[in-house]
């Protein structure tokens, strides 16, 4: 056992443990915590040393001091090894979509500035390509040091790693929990990972050290070192090698040299050697890891002076032997810093941001951050630089570090509101709550007509995602009288008819604004900005689809981007009005410009779209991968809660027409009872769209109720009344049937018929005369209704509803006594509700048939027309020849999702494997 690992074996016991676990596709986090010098770094060594043996590829990465303000930092030298071994064939196979961002933005070939967002989540889908080829083993040390991004992609890995073939070993020390920042607070209490404390050396361990050093150690002299170091590994054994020298040994010479003693005889090492060394030791002990020359020049020394020096300091012990120059250790580089005044390294730090400044930006910003403020310009100017480059590097948080230590140099009088605004746009960035005070105050300042009009636009942002609507309202109005740019004001424009539309007070200058301008082409964003407002009126109040189509038409652009929210809104639109094949062609293209710019969000937009599409047609198990590929993309995005609200909530109905209703139960435990007040009204309305379905179909028909009623009463706040929008209505006419209200629900069905008949949607018309005829007491004005719905239905892309009203036209043809018509309608909608995959439906209309004389048909259970449509898309492309990997890269799913949908499909197929698919799906007609 290595001196460096004495008393660790229960450590390497568990991380052994853990690699066997990892091997067998189940990883996670291990953090190995302790105070310095307590031998974190030998142990990660020794891990990743173990994981090596075990055939994983190791990703291993330390920070430094000045590390935290180098954005992705650690991330980039976990990943670069990797990646640059790779030819360019396998980089362009492993590298598509958000991990081909991630990979450009390691490798330096992303010129573009990224988003945060979108970079985390290439990280993410970049490693699970690498584990998919060989498991991995990350191994990063001293993680109290890393980059606030850097920290964020590890804790946001924690939830996922039990389900991957990688495990992730992070050092770090201790720290007080009201000293640690917020990503380091969320490593460390990530709720999968398992925590390390490394305990202090026992004295018998300290006996077995000192006797490798001394040859013999009394226990006089043992239990001296142990109470002097504390068992602190480090201090063990530089007192070991501080008197391993010395012809006499005393436990009080031993017990006056630590702690503070072991520092106090590097000092006193340090005082004894050349002024060179002293010099080249202070300026590393300021630089940290760093160059030669870079450390020759801070030190004042020529570089062959420099080189000798750094030689000498390696002979001490002092510098370590790895390429460049670093000390060994912190404690010894803490030892030379305390040999340094407070006002030196302040100007040392200067110093070296300077010499650092034309090649290294974050770098030499880092030594801004760590020193004090003189109100220089240079340093000012340098840290805004290194704000806007992290911000391009998509880095908000440390941008707002930067900018926080440029308003203390502090900045001249008449560039303050400048910074203020650049602070306030990169801590809005982060969601951060300061950027409405920063921004308040950027706009009381000396800026230009249309910084401060983009000022208020930006607070006007914060104020609303802070549900502050009638304050960001206020803002807006200052920024148009400020506004001169007609872009520019029209964008402010369509902002402040967006929070007016949520202010009843407002609502009706945002509509006169509105019909102000009818004939927008939707040439420019700002215009295409306005015209989502007018498309989110014209759905919110009823209008013909045909004008809503029409808007929507202008709002629609090539160049739009999926990761923005008008991208969504338009074609969201054109699924409320039965455009179902249209959206989800605009949703296709979504995904191959995401998968271009490496997107998450984009991804997830587009996923978004097409679930609602699919949902819509009938195509529920389709439109259920969708919603999950929301919800795996929008993991560890800042969006996430809404993401995953919409998602859910979409999922919840999916599951509840395919009657998996114990799957539907544990994902509406999931969403809150009553969304939150700053939930937007999409989030709200499918929130409780989902939980009324659910708890309907869950026998829980006065909760359902409820929720119904509630959608429409918050939707009437907000002047909504469409069923375009969310035909809250139609939610709430079957569990007021199931209550016996009869009466209430015929009200609600004639009120919700007349609307749909003005929105001119023949999906909603048909299901409302579909409810209609349901809510007739007239048996013959049931069958007419049904048939007028049926034939409404009949073509509109909307199966599962056709499906319905099939179903209910042949009931209503039972109960009259046509029992040879009524066969006839039920065989054809039991057809198209089996093909949407309705199960509880299927019964329902099954249970009709042996009433009306006719027999019922079994469902498929094996062979190729009992796969489902996601076992077939999958089936259909490992059958072409794709691998795993490709197949999950064509469909955004990950690669394990494949290997379940595979492994159902040979079930269902009756075969070995992927050499007998294309036989075997010969039998069936390819999926939808």
């Amino acid at each position: 056992m290595s001196e460096d690992l004495l008393e660790r074996d229960h450590e390497l016991a568990r991380i052994a443990a853990r690699l066997d676990r990892t091997a067998a596709g189940e990883g996670g986090t291990v953090l190995l915590l302790g105070p310095a010098g307590s031998g974190k770094t030998s142990l990660l060594r020794a891990g990743a040393d173990r994981g090596r043996e075990r055939g994983f590829m190791v990703l291993a990465a330390g920070a430094g001091e000045l590390e935290s303000r180098t954005p992705f930092g650690i991330v980039r030298r976990l990943f670069d090894r990797a990646l640059m071994s790779l030819d360019p064939g396998e980089l362009e196979t492993l590298a598509s979509g958000p991990a081909a961002l991630a990979a450009r933005y390691v490798l330096g070939r992303e010129a573009a500035p990224v988003d945060h967002d979108d970079l985390l989540a290439g990280f993410v889908r970049l490693l699970d390509r690498l584990s998919a080829r060989r498991r991995l083993l990350i191994a990063a040390d001293d993680a109290h040091w890393a980059d606030d991004e850097s920290l964020m992609l590890l804790a946001a890995l924690g939830g996922r790693l039990p389900g991957m073939p990688v495990l992730a070993l992070v050092s770090a020390r201790e720290v007080a929990a009201e000293d640690r920042r917020p990503p380091f607070a969320s490593l460390l209490t990530g709720r999968d990972a398992e925590a390390l404390r490394l305990a202090a050396l026992t004295p018998e361990a300290v006996r077995r050290r000192l006797i490798s050093s001394w040859g013999d150690a009394d226990p006089e002299l043992t239990d001296a070192v142990s109470a002097a170091t504390g068992g602190n590994p480090f201090l063990v054994a530089a007192i070991a090698r501080t008197f391993a020298g010395s012809p006499r040994r005393t436990a009080d010479m031993i017990l006056g040299a630590a702690p503070a003693g072991v520092i106090d005889s590097v000092v006193a090492r340090l005082a004894a050697l050349e002024s060179a060394d002293r010099a080249l030791a202070r300026a590393v002990a300021v630089l940290e890891r760093t160059a030669t020359s870079v450390a020759a020049d801070l030190a004042g020394l020529g570089l062959a002076d420099a080189a000798a020096a750094a030689d000498r300091l390696r002979a001490a012990g002092l510098f370590d032997e790895a390429e460049g120059l670093s000390f060994r250790h912190a404690l010894l580089r803490n030892a030379a810093r305390s040999m340094i005044g407070a006002d030196t390294r302040e100007q040392l730090h200067r110093a070296a941001a300077r010499l650092l400044a034309p090649d290294e930006v974050h770098a030499a910003a880092a030594h801004l951050l760590a020193s004090s403020g003189t109100g220089d310009p240079w340093a000012v100017a340098l840290l805004r630089d290194a704000a806007a480059a992290a911000l391009d590097d998509g880095a908000p948080h440390t941008a707002v570090t930067l900018l926080r230590r440029a308003m203390a140099e502090p900045p001249r009088h008449g560039e303050r509101a400048d910074v203020l605004l650049q602070l306030g746009l990169a801590e809005l960035r982060t969601l951060d709550a300061g950027c409405i005070a920063s921004l308040h105050e950027a706009e009381r300042g000396p800026l230009g007509p249309e910084d401060r009009a983009r000022c208020a636009l930006a607070l006007s942002g914060a104020l609303s995602y802070a549900g502050r609507h009638e304050h960001a309202a206020e803002a807006l109005d200052r920024g148009l009288a400020e506004a001169e740019d007609a872009e520019l004001r029209l964008e402010l424009e369509a902002a402040l008819i967006a929070v007016g539309l949520l202010l009843p007070e407002r609502i009706g200058d945002a509509r006169r604004r509105l019909a102000a301008r009818p004939e927008l082409p939707g040439a420019t964003r700002a215009e295409r900005l306005f015209l989502n407002q007018q498309l989110a009126d014209a759905v919110g109040t009823n209008r013909p689809a045909a004008e809503i189509r029409e808007l929507a038409r202008r709002a629609i652009h090539p160049s739009d981007s999926p990761e923005r929210t008008d991208w969504v809104w338009a074609r969201l639109f054109l699924v409320a009005i039965g455009d179902y094949g249209e959206a989800r062609r605009l949703a296709d293209e979504g995904f191959a410009r995401a998968e271009a710019r490496g997107s998450a969000l984009g991804i997830v937009s587009a996923n978004f779209i097409r679930a609602q599409a699919e949902y819509w047609m009938g195509s529920f198990e389709e439109a259920g991968r969708h919603y999950r590929a929301m919800l795996e993309f929008g993991e560890s995005l800042s969006a996430g809660p809404l993401i995953a609200m919409l998602a859910r909530s979409g999922l919840v109905e999916t599951l509840v027409r395919r009657g998996l209703l114990a799957d539907s139960r544990e994902l509406l435990a999931q969403l809150p009872e009553q969304p939150p007040a700053d939930a937007p009204v999409n989030g709200v309305a499918t929130a409780l769209s989902a939980r009324s379905v659910a708890l309907h179909a869950a026998g829980l028909h006065r909760e359902a109720l409820v929720a119904a009623e509630t959608l429409g009463a918050s939707l009437a706040r907000v002047g909504i009344d469409s069923p375009s929008w969310t035909a809250w209505r139609a939610l709430a006419i079957p569990p007021l049937r199931a209550l016996g209200h009869e009466e209430r629900a015929r009200v609600l069905a004639v009120e919700h018929l007349a609307l749909c008949e003005r929105a001119g949607v023949p999906a909603l018309l048909g299901q409302a005369l579909q409810l209609a005829g349901e809510t007739s007491a007239d048996a013959v004005q049931a069958i007419s209704l049904a048939e007028r719905a049926v034939e409404a239905l009949t073509g509109s892309g909307a199966r599962y509803l056709e499906g319905l009203a099939g179903l209910s036209l042949g009931a209503a043809l039972r109960r009259a006594g046509q029992r040879t018509r009524a066969r006839g309608a039920l065989i054809a909608a039991r057809a198209t509700l089996a093909d949407c995959g309705a199960g509880p439906d299927v019964e329902r209309a099954d249970a009709e048939l042996t009433a009306a004389g006719g027999r019922t048909a079994r469902l498929a259970v094996l062979g190729s027309a009992a796969l489902t449509a996601s076992e077939r898309r999958v089936a259909d492309l490992a059958a072409t020849g794709l691998s795993n990997p490709e197949i999950a890269r064509a469909l955004f799913i990950t690669v394990k999702t494949v290997e379940t949908h595979l492994s159902r499909a040979y079930r269902k197929l009756q075969i070995g494997g992927r050499g007998d698919l294309a036989a075997a799906l010969a039998q069936a007609p390819p999926s939808r």
